[in-house]
């Protein structure tokens, strides 16, 4: 097993304990919007069909989001915030869109779903803005370090380094908000 397989390993099983952490939080008390797993669920799963598509490298961070993204939405139609606004429509035509995409231009549905990632993003970033507690800052702080790990790893093209970029950043957002909001 080489290096770059076992840091991607790595960054899977972090990046798994960091969402049970997250689901943890879920059942004690926060208040994730249950639309946004839902659109990074299908997204997820997009993404992983792109790279798998498009014969690109393929990370365990992304089965381990694509996983827990569907636990994590399961949970919050019971203890989440409900509600679609017009993000989230975007958002679902985002994917509907890369889902056709994917069959012809796997390259294209990873962009598209990575983009449609980053806007369904909006509804949690808005919703730890209104109520910092609804969000767990170190499970969200946490999810950084799976996405750096795979970045110092992986050859630096789109096909690899989009996806843990993304999520790097995804991740990285919300706790930024918390720290600002709580000020």
């Amino acid at each position: 097993m080489t290096i770059v397989e076992l840091c991607s390993i790595a960054a899977g099983l972090f990046s798994a304990a960091v969402s049970l952490w997250y689901i943890w939080s879920v059942l004690h008390g926060g208040r994730p919007k249950w639309v946004t797993w839902f659109i990074w669920g299908i997204l997820d799963l997009i993404i992983l069909a792109g790279m798998w598509r498009g014969g690109h490298v393929t990370n365990w961070q992304i089965i381990s989001c694509s996983v827990f993204a569907w636990v994590t939405f399961i949970l919050a139609l019971k203890f989440g915030v409900p509600g679609w606004n017009r993000v989230d429509k975007a958002c679902l035509i985002g994917a509907a869109v890369s889902i056709v995409l994917l069959w012809h231009y796997p390259a294209w549905a990873l962009a598209m779903s990575l983009l449609a990632t980053c806007v369904a993003a909006m509804p949690t970033y808005v919703s730890a803005w209104e109520d910092p507690t609804r969000e767990n800052f170190a499970a969200w702080m946490l999810g950084v370090i799976p996405g750096a790990l795979i970045l110092c790893i992986v050859p630096w093209t789109f096909a690899a380094a989009a996806q843990p970029a993304t999520f790097l950043v995804v991740n990285g957002t919300v706790p930024l908000i918390i720290l600002v909001r709580r000020r």
